[in-house]
C-alpha cells in the first residue's frame, strides 16, 4: 500500500508503507483535517519499492533494469552518485557505439539539448521526510561499518565564477566524481551526503559531510581544492572573509558533531512535517520537536537535485547488508520520539562489539573496492 498526498493539484507518493509499526509518514495538520486531500494509492510500485521488499535485489546495479537508459534515471533521479565511466554529461554528433546513443538519449546529444533536459531535474523548494529518512539511513550506516562523518566541507561554486542552478549543480556533480576517483586510488572510502542550499551572501553552495579519517585530513582538503580548481579552470579564493572551499573536522569518533552537521543539513527541510507516535495511535509530534531542530530556514526554490548519499550508503544496499549480515534496529523507523534516541551513539558501538567486527570490516571493504 501507498500513501499519497495531494499537492496543489499533484500526486506526490511517498513510497510503499514498510514493515515497522506506524510507519512515519508526511501528515501536516491542515492535510488531516481535510480527508480530501488524501487519497490511497493502489498502483504498482516502482522498480526500487519493489526491490526495497527483496533484500537480495541492488536496483543501482543494471542487471535489474530493463534498459541502460532507465538505470540512469534512476541513479540520476534518486540523488545517487554515479559510477565511473557513467559521468559524460552529453557527447555531440553521431556515433555507431550503443552506449553513446543511450547516453544521449538520457543527457542530449547537445549541450543545449542537455541543459534543457537536466536544468530543472529535481528542482524542489524544500527537502522532504524521504531526504531526511535517506540522510539519517545513510549516518547510521556509516557508522555500522565504524565510519563516523567526521569531516564538513562548504563549496562556494560562485566565488570561482560559477553562478546559476544548473551549471552549479552541474560542476558539484564533476567535483565528487573527482574527488571519489583520489579517495579510492588512496585506499578511502567514498561515505559521504550533500546539500545544496542558498544564502544572499554565497547564492547557491554545497556541504559535504563525509568520513574523513583526521590523519588523511590534511591532504584531502588539499585534493578537494585541486578538484573544484579543476572543476572551475581557474584558483580557489582564500583571502580573508572569503573561501571557496572551507574544511573543519573533528576526531575519528566525534559522534556528537556529525550528528549536528546532520541536522543542520535538513534545515531546510518541509516546514509542518510532522510524525505519528507509536505509542499514541492518532496523535502526531512535529519532526522539529523530535530531532530538537532549532533553526529551520527554507532556502527557495533549488533548480537541481537538492540532496544526496553515496552509492556506498544508499538505503537498498543498507537493505541488502540487513538481510545478510544483520544490522542493528533503525530508531527513525522504528518509531523514536525524541532527540536521544535518534542521535546517539548505539549504531557506531554495534560496529565496535567483536561479534560485528569482522562484518563491519568486511562491509569496510565494500566502500574502497
Amino acid at each position: 500500500m501507498e500513501i499519497t498526498i495531494m499537492e496543489d493539484g499533484m500526486n506526490s507518493t511517498l513510497g510503499m508503507v514498510p514493515a515497522w509499526r506506524d510507519a512515519p509518514y508526511l501528515a501536516d495538520r491542515e492535510e488531516r483535517e481535510e480527508d480530501s486531500h488524501r487519497q490511497i494509492d493502489t498502483q504498482e510500485p516502482s522498480p526500487r519499492e519493489r526491490a526495497a521488499g527483496e533484500p537480495g535485489v541492488d536496483p543501482t546495479r543494471r542487471e535489474h533494469w530493463p534498459s541502460r537508459e532507465a538505470h540512469l534515471r534512476f541513479l540520476i533521479d534518486g540523488g545517487y552518485d554515479l559510477a565511473e565511466g557513467d559521468e559524460t554529461e552529453w557527447i555531440s554528433g553521431a556515433f555507431d557505439d550503443p552506449n553513446v546513443r543511450v547516453a544521449q538519449a538520457v543527457r542530449g546529444a547537445t549541450q543545449r539539448d542537455y541543459e534543457v533536459v537536466w536544468e530543472y531535474r529535481g528542482a524542489s523548494e524544500y527537502l522532504t521526510l524521504d531526504h531526511f529518512d535517506l540522510g539519517y539511513g545513510a549516518v547510521a550506516f556509516a557508522n555500522c561499518l565504524g565510519l563516523v562523518l567526521n569531516t564538513w566541507t562548504t563549496i562556494v561554486w560562485a566565488s570561482v565564477g560559477i553562478t546559476g542552478d544548473f551549471a552549479v549543480g552541474q560542476a558539484d556533480r564533476r567535483f565528487r566524481e573527482l574527488l571519489r576517483k583520489r579517495l579510492m586510488k588512496r585506499g578511502l572510502p567514498v561515505a559521504w551526503l550533500w546539500v545544496f542550499e542558498r544564502s544572499e551572501q554565497r547564492g547557491l553552495h554545497a556541504h559535504l559531510l563525509a568520513h574523513v579519517p583526521k590523519v588523511h585530513r590534511d591532504w584531502v582538503k588539499r585534493v578537494i581544492e585541486e578538484c573544484v580548481e579543476t572543476v572551475a579552470e581557474r584558483p580557489v579564493v582564500k583571502v580573508p572573509g572569503e573561501k571557496t572551499v572551507l574544511v573543519k573536522g573533528r576526531h575519528d569518533k566525534a559522534i556528537g558533531p556529525q550528528w549536528f552537521w546532520f541536522r543542520y543539513m535538513m534545515k531546510g527541510i518541509t516546514p509542518g512535517i510532522e510524525l505519528s507516535d507509536p505509542e499514541q495511535p492518532g496523535h502526531f509530534v512535529p519532526l522539529k520537536e523530535i530531532a530538537a531542530m532549532r533553526r529551520m530556514d527554507p532556502q527557495g526554490m533549488v533548480r537541481t537535485q537538492r540532496f544526496g548519499v553515496s552509492r556506498a550508503l544508499q538505503q537498498l544496499r543498507q537493505a541488502q547488508q540487513r538481510a545478510e549480515t544483520g544490522l542493528p534496529e533503525n530508531a527513525l523507523r522504528a518509531g523514536a520520539m525524541n532527540f536521544c534516541e535518534l542521535f546517539d551513539d548505539r549504531y557506531y558501538e554495534w560496529s565496535q562489539r567483536d561479534e560485528n567486527r569482522r562484518q563491519s570490516e568486511e562491509l569496510y571493504k565494500t566502500l574502497v573496492i
